[in-house]
Order: C-alpha cells, then sequence, then structure tokens
C-alpha cells in the first residue's frame, strides 16, 4: 500500500506548508471461494500474491472460483489505523458474538475486546484481553439462527475488537481473512473442521468432568480429593497433577518425597474410575547433568534468538 500525499495551503503565521500522510481506502477486497459457503479475503490483489503460508489451514486451499464481493452478504473491509492493518465487518442488529478462543469472560463475546499475545495471565479476571492460546476466529449467529465465522488468517499480535461489529487489528502484513456463511452455526463449525483439520475421536473420559487446580500436593492430598468425589457420588473422571510434583519444577521427574509411587498412585487412581494427567511446562531447566537438558544440547533442539543464540528465559525453575 502505498501513502498519498497532499499539501493544504501556506500558514500565514509561520510561513510554512502542512504536509500530512494518508492511507487511501482501500478498493474492493479480491474474493475466491475454497469450499461450499467458504470465501478467502485478501486486501487486493497484491496482497493475495503476496500471502503467507498459512498455519491455520490443514492444507493449501487452492480457489474453486473468483467471486464478486459486492454479490456476497459478509465482505470485509481493509484499513489502516495506528501502524496496524484491519480487517472490519459489521453485523446486524440482533446478531449474537462468539469465539476469540481461550479467553476470559462470558461465552456471549459482543462488546469485549481480545488480544492474540500469549501471556502468563495468573490471577486474571474478567476484563484480561488475553490467556494461553491464540484463535483470531469469531462465530456470529444471526437473530434468524443463521450464522457466519470468521478466521483472521495470521501469526501476528492481533486485537479482536468486537464493540461495533467485528474488527481484527494485526501488526506485520496485510492477512487474509476467511468467511465461512451458512444456515446454522453447527454447519459453520463444520467448515471450520475443514479448514483447520479435525482431531480423532477422543477417550470418553477425556471429554468427562476434570477436576484441576494450582495444585494438588502431596500423593495424600490427591487421594482426599478422590475420595471425597467419590464419598459424595460427585461425577468426575480426572483429576490434575500440576508442577508441585516435579523435583525442582523439572519437567519429566518427580519430587520423590511427595509422589514416591507415581505408578502405585496411577493404579490407585483407576481402580476409583479416575484417569489422570501430569501436566508439563515448556521451559526446560538449564542445569548441566539434569537428562532432559543434556540431552536437548546434545541434540540442539532449543529455540534460537536471531543472531542464532540458544534463547533462554525465567520461569518456575530458573533459567530455562
Amino acid at each position: 500500500m502505498f501513502n498519498t500525499l497532499f499539501v493544504t495551503k501556506p500558514l500565514a503565521i509561520v510561513g510554512v506548508l502542512l504536509v500530512f500522510l494518508v492511507h487511501p481506502a482501500h478498493a474492493a477486497p479480491v474474493a475466491e471461494a475454497i469450499g461450499q459457503g467458504i470465501v478467502r479475503f485478501d486486501a487486493s490483489a497484491e496482497a493475495a500474491a503476496g500471502r503467507r503460508p498459512s498455519f491455520a489451514l490443514v492444507r493449501d486451499f487452492q480457489p474453486i472460483a473468483k467471486l464478486n464481493p459486492a454479490q456476497l452478504a459478509v465482505v470485509p473491509e481493509y484499513g489502516f489505523e495506528n501502524d496496524r492493518y484491519t480487517a472490519s465487518i459489521s453485523i446486524e442488529p440482533g446478531t449474537s458474538l462468539y469465539g476469540t478462543g481461550e479467553c476470559a469472560g462470558p461465552l456471549l463475546r459482543n462488546g469485549f475486546v481480545t488480544e492474540t499475545w500469549n501471556l502468563d495471565a495468573f490471577g486474571y479476571g474478567l476484563d484480561a484481553k488475553n490467556l494461553y492460546t491464540s484463535h483470531p476466529w469469531v462465530l456470529a449467529v444471526r437473530a434468524d439462527g443463521s450464522a457466519f465465522g470468521v478466521l483472521a488468517d495470521t501469526t501476528e499480535r492481533c486485537e479482536i475488537d468486537l464493540r461495533d461489529g467485528i474488527t481484527f487489528r494485526a501488526v506485520g502484513p496485510e492477512f487474509p481473512v476467511i468467511v465461512i456463511d451458512r444456515a446454522s452455526p453447527q454447519e459453520v463449525m463444520k467448515g471450520l473442521g475443514e479448514l483447520t483439520g479435525t482431531i480423532a475421536m477422543p477417550p470418553k473420559w477425556a471429554v468427562g468432568y476434570h477436576q484441576c487446580r494450582y495444585s494438588y500436593n502431596p500423593e495424600s492430598r490427591v487421594k482426599e480429593i478422590v475420595t471425597e468425589f467419590r464419598s459424595r457420588k460427585l461425577p468426575a473422571d480426572v483429576i490434575w497433577m500440576d508442577i508441585d510434583y516435579m523435583d525442582g519444577y523439572r519437567v519429566f521427574t518427580f519430587d520423590d518425597e511427595q509422589f514416591p509411587d507415581p505408578a502405585g498412585l496411577n493404579e490407585w487412581l483407576d481402580e476409583r474410575g479416575f484417569s489422570n494427567i501430569w501436566m508439563i511446562d515448556p521451559g526446560v531447566k538449564k542445569e548441566a547433568g539434569y537428562f532432559v537438558y543434556d540431552s536437548g544440547e546434545a541434540l540442539d533442539v532449543w529455540t534460537k534468538t536471531a543472531n542464532g543464540k540458544t534463547f533462554t528465559g525465567e520461569v518456575w525453575p530458573g533459567v530455562c
């Protein structure tokens, strides 16, 4: 996109010219069908030609047909504001908005602003703009029950503003917007699965109730919680062990004092109808002699900085 320059008349007082930088309004976006009721939009032909590979889509969807945006019901309007590219979609009165990924607050997202910028959201409240995963996706359900979904296909930091319609504001280059417009929310979600892929059928216990908090330790506390669930006849299928089960927060280790027999605990839980999940963190303690760190060093698998050095940061075990 090129900036347009225009010059006002001289100011007599100071004898200078005022020069303004203005971003011209976008022409109609480029639209192409990539599935039944699924349209991919780009801001321009140039943006479409320079489109980045998608990390959201399960494969490279080739266009089925070129479309005229003027004949479509849902069309994003592209723009630029405050150093961010934008894509906005107006909604009809009575439209309910859902989605925006993992976020704080109610299921109904009208009036909320979410940001796809993952931070440690310890102690978050209802006004938190971001949590631990990023999903630039909005599901819009119209008053008549029909629905459409909008996916901003970008990995850049992106604000999802649902205070007045739907607006995505992202840093980086202009991004494609994919709209799924179908007869019902269920059909829209099927379309999202067609685009992003679907998971294998999970085991039944995995979709049951999970009891999880920070944190249950030692082992006796885990057994106490499970015993209470069963004695009170409260349905539950899974209990989680948070990072306190580890030896000094080192992943793939156990605290021998607090959890001396993980295999035995697993068997005890299984006898009572509980599956168990032992969480891990992505931070591996930087410590020579620690087998996970040593193997990572040997294989050179660590994330690198721009200058090729190993990236480190402070997490639960210290420098990771």
